[in-house]
């Protein structure tokens, strides 16, 4: 058993990341919480709170103290990891802490998506020394181990202890990892327990808390959120509206009301959003368990390429069944025969009457597999089996719409080389959810709504506002453009006319 000394170790990272701490406890002190709680001894069966001032007696007060326990409880089998990798030299700026320290630039600074910076968060789920972590924390996928600049890997325990880990599995997939720390006697959380909740379909509207154990292992932090949608990811993971940063990746989410455990915090979209960007994502903890057995078999596999349909679809006036309105050239339903006016009836035996039905089933599907159908064609029923292919492999995107060609006419020079047409929306910072909607503008028109995250453009999948802009530059007035857009969880499909 080797052990680390950890006492310079903790002062760099402590150093490293004060300005992320400031963040951390800024928010955890606004839900409630104190991040300078001591951990309990993991040996005490009983929850160690000091009690609850005579003068403090509201409901809020009562409530701040059940979160702060709650998060106590789960911190036990929380720990801190550490990456240790080879960098190059910053290029950035001119030195000092902004080169070192995220954020410190504001948003848009690059440190501030790169989710290379620690420590991270783990959880341990085998009392021999198995920590299950975030995926991504490790780097670029590699069959045997973490990323080639990944020189050491560091658990340290809520005791202080150190040690050295290996990278026993890797599950692109599901954003989830499996290290090896040489100890046994760990408090490890207990997947086969009634401590979790068993299936999906129940975390919607649900107040969550994610638990970490980053920049003093001594302590634990927790940051709140709701859960905002149960199907993300390909159906592996749910969104909830944490701000949560690369330190929360490996946390554990606990539901609230019931004190259960319902998921461990990864897919941080760095890329996309940055962090703390209040677009957060945990593993459905079934999921988890059932990665948890892959990966203690060694398996190592990449993300795989998601099955691929290829309809857009629309509610019936009788809410019964999903009318096709759209069938993409070279699909999976082109090739298997679906025809526009065609309604879904069910599919592998599920009855789909929103657009959420088949995305259910589609979550449950890999790439290869054979989707049965029950489809209504003018009043006939047929079923209809697709083989689903992937999303960018297996399917040829149509040629965007334009207005018929006309001779040139000579114009001066233009500087704006942006887009001809306007949607009338405004994006939130980082992300494609709409603002703001102009009114009479051609968002509001289609019916565009606040609140909608778009997410393709005549198939063309937008995940930024730079996206969207080079979307919109195939377009001229007259143009219509479908606009895949997720409304509260549904996706649904809108038709846009540009004027």
């Amino acid at each position: 058993m080797k052990k680390i000394l950890t006492g310079g170790l903790l002062v760099l990272l402590m150093a490293g990341a004060s300005a992320l701490m400031l963040s951390q406890r800024d928010r955890a002190s606004a839900a409630g919480h104190d991040t300078n709680v001591p951990a309990s001894n993991p040996a005490d069966a009983a929850i160690k709170l000091a009690p609850t001032p005579k003068s403090a007696t509201g409901l809020a007060n009562k409530l701040s103290l059940a979160n702060a326990a709650l998060a106590e409880q789960a911190a036990k089998h929380v720990v801190m990891v550490v990456v240790d990798r080879r960098r190059a030299k910053p290029s950035s700026g001119g030195g000092g802490l902004a080169d070192l320290i995220p954020g410190l630039r504001g948003n848009n600074d690059p440190l501030f998506k790169d989710l290379s910076i620690g420590p991270y968060s783990g959880v341990i789920v085998g009392a021999n020394g198995e920590i299950l972590i975030s995926d991504g924390i490790l780097g670029a996928f590699n069959d045997s181990g973490a990323d080639r600049a990944v020189r050491n890997i560091y658990v340290i325990l809520n005791d202080g202890r150190t040690y050295s880990a290996s990278v026993v599995g890797r599950d692109g997939g599901a954003d989830l990892a499996l290290l090896k720390i040489q100890e046994t006697g760990l408090d490890a959380l207990p997947l086969d327990s009634e401590v979790l909740i068993s299936g999906e379909g129940k975390l919607r509207g649900r107040s969550l808390t994610v638990v970490n154990r980053s920049f003093n292992p001594l302590r634990y932090g927790s940051t709140d959120g709701v859960c905002s949608a149960e199907f993300r990811e390909g159906g592996r993971a749910f969104q909830l509206d944490a701000r949560l940063g690369g330190c929360d990746m490996g946390g554990l989410i606990v539901d609230k009301a019931s004190q259960k455990v319902v998921g461990i915090a990864t897919m941080l979209r760095v890329d996309d959003v940055g962090q703390a960007s209040g677009v957060s994502y945990g593993a459905h903890i079934a999921n988890v368990k059932k990665s948890l057995v892959n990966l203690r078999n060694g398996e190592f596999s990449p993300k795989p390429p998601q099955p691929f349909l290829g309809v857009e679809l629309e509610a019936t006036e009788s809410g019964i069944g999903m009318k096709l309105t759209r069938i993409i050239p070279g699909s999976s339903a082109d090739k298997a025969g679906l025809k526009v006016g065609d309604i879904l009836i069910k599919a592998n035996m599920v009855e789909v009457n929103t657009m959420i039905d088949l995305r259910r089933v589609l979550a449950l599907l890999e790439v290869g597999d054979q989707l049965k159908m029950e489809v209504n064609r003018d009043g006939d029923l047929l079923n209809i089996t697709a083989t689903l292919g992937a999303r960018d492999i297996d399917v040829a995107r149509p040629e965007p719409r334009r207005q018929p060609e006309r001779e040139p006419e000579p114009a001066p020079p233009r500087e704006n080389t942006g887009p001809k047409v306007r949607m009338g929306i405004t994006l939130a910072v980082g992300s494609t959810e709409i603002s703001e909607v102009t009114p009479g503008g051609n968002a509001a028109n289609a019916g565009l709504m606040v609140g909608d995250v778009l997410k393709s453009l005549d198939n063309k999948i937008v995940n930024s506002v730079e996206d969207v802009l080079e979307a919109l530059m195939d377009y001229e007035v007259g143009d219509s453009v479908s606009v895949v857009v997720d409304r509260g969880g549904d996706e649904m499909t809108i038709s846009l006319t540009f004027k």
